[in-house]
């Protein structure tokens, strides 16, 4: 095989993996002239977006390639274990080969290393690889999986990029991000993983650091130096193997960077297991749900380097939190079983005045195991009014018909759509109460489509004392004291083409 730079000079291996990239387009409008400006920025995609008055933040996730992966702990175990081999191996990072290459060329190089030794020194090497890996091991977990944030600077028509920076895992949304003061803060989740590759194996007779990457090949080395380490050991080299980095779970992570987007403030491995569910920033406070069985709720404090104040566990989840005061919260979410499956539709009343024990003083459960909100996963759909002490939830109630189980009923039954529509509560510091529903739907019109159709209640909204209720084919305004309705209007809709499917397709 051809050693060196000159090896297959006409090939470039890219050691960057193939990603496909995205204009992400900005546009300021003035809307008094019309005019427009727009500028485009190249990001591998974006998941989370959070606007302030002053700034955008883009962000993506970023995962750690495996080649990565092998460079690092090349840098950070392999060569402070065998210092001598730096030179080799900065010479072999300099073929023109691909990374899988040069890690087999490295490999071969430690093998042949350690075959030279006496098994006392080839021991205390190993050892000190060992020692190392363990710290490699711990901090390479945060970085498998990492949030890029990208800060554009917007005022009137100017925009202007401004920095990047980077925090371990990921946000689950817009409200896992938030700005104050001129700091950015983030919750994230980071995943458990499947663990990592084998790092070094034994091979039996003689230790062996084998990297499991493609490619084959020997140490370049002279006559003299390939017959000395062919000869047979007078004492076998011990056999040592390093275990592949180990499973993780997850844990959730609060973090703080500055204007220039460096990290001045963090909070980690909070709840491990777990994952976040919902996230609120309220000045110098987050509140965080995390769940896999119960719901703890965190109280973080924010004034300074962040620090848990409390926190509480309950069943069930709030999977969308929304401030009623500085000393109240509600909760959406569901009602779960000690087991963590999913039951009702839930709502909660927590009262954190007290931060260092938050109570839960009110809840209020809809409908059987299925039932849902579109709440959950849209927060416009979301209506509340502290001057009218006013909550409107979409919901479609599912129920569960009890003469298909035996008893006890089991926790995994699920329920069947039955009505669809907003419930209308009245809502103060002390918890809920119901003041009526309203629907669009009938059986007659929606059939099982409760949640999805076309009559499927996703909006709310009121003026003066009607409440005003929308759907794709209809706007229902309803009486605030008593849900009369007063008018609806018909909708266009949806209307999908009717289509015979006896007779063939039009070509």
């Amino acid at each position: 095989m051809l050693r060196g730079t000159d090896a297959f000079p006409d090939i470039y291996y890219f050691d960057v993996p193939g990603s496909s990239y995205n204009y992400i387009n900005i546009v300021a409008i003035n809307v008094d002239s019309g005019t427009a400006l727009n500028k485009a920025f190249l990001v591998p995609y974006s998941e989370s977006l959070y606007v302030s008055q002053n700034n955008i933040y883009l962000t993506y996730t970023k995962w750690l390639d495996y080649r990565d992966f092998f460079d690092k702990f090349v840098d950070e175990v392999i060569v402070p274990a065998f210092p001598e081999l730096s030179a080799r191996i900065a010479e072999i990072r300099s073929y023109k080969l691909g990374r899988s290459a040069q890690l087999t060329e490295i490999q071969e190089t430690i093998e042949a290393h350690l075959r030279g030794m006496n098994p006392e020194q080839a021991a205390a090497r190993l050892l000190s690889v060992r020692q190392n890996t363990a710290e490699f091991q711990a901090e390479i977990a945060k970085e498998q999986q990492r949030t890029v944030i990208h800060k554009i600077s917007i005022s009137g028509m100017e925009i202007s990029y401004v920095n990047q920076g980077s925090v371990p895992g990921r946000p689950l949304n817009q409200f896992s991000m938030d700005e104050h003061n001129g700091n950015f803060r983030i919750a994230t989740t980071v995943d458990g993983s499947f663990g990592g590759p084998v790092i070094m194996t034994s091979t039996g007779a003689g230790a062996s650091s084998a990297m499991p990457v493609q490619g084959t090949g020997t140490p370049e080395m002279t006559i003299e130096e390939n017959e000395k380490t062919s000869a047979p050991s007078s004492a076998p080299v011990q056999d040592v193997a390093i275990a592949p980095i180990p499973r993780t779970s997850s844990v959730n992570n609060l973090y703080v960077l500055d204007a220039s987007m460096n990290i001045i403030g963090k909070l980690e491995d909070l709840a491990p297991g777990e994952r976040i569910y919902s996230t609120r920033f309220m000045g110098d406070r987050a509140y965080m749900v995390t769940f896999r069985q119960v719901d703890p709720l965190f109280v973080i404090d924010l004034s300074g380097e962040p620090k848990l104040l409390g926190q509480l566990k309950i069943t069930g989840v709030s999977q969308y939190i929304h401030p009623v005061n500085d000393t109240h919260i509600i909760g959406i979410g569901k009602e779960a079983t000690e087991e963590g499956f999913f039951q009702g539709l839930k709502m909660s009343m927590f009262d954190v005045s007290d931060v260092a024990n938050p109570k839960e003083v009110s809840k209020f459960t809809i409908g059987d195991r299925g039932s849902d909100s579109q709440v959950l996963y849209d927060h416009k759909a979301f209506l509340y009014s502290p001057d009218k002490n006013l909550l409107v939830l979409p919901v479609m109630v599912a129920e569960i018909d009890r003469s298909k189980y035996g008893e006890p009923l089991p926790t995994w039954a699920y329920g069947e759509p039955k009505w669809q529509g907003a419930y209308v509560f009245s809502v103060d510091e002390d918890g809920f109460k119901v003041i009526g529903r309203v629907s669009h739907a009938t059986n007659e019109t929606e059939g099982y489509r409760l949640y999805y159709g076309d009559y499927t209640v996703s909006r709310s909204l009121y003026i003066g004392n009607a409440l005003y209720t929308m759907s794709s084919k209809m706007l229902k305004a309803s009486n605030l004291d008593n849900l009369e309705e007063m008018n609806a209007v018909e909708l266009p809709g949806h209307n999908y083409p009717e289509y015979d499917y006896a007779k063939p397709m039009p070509l």
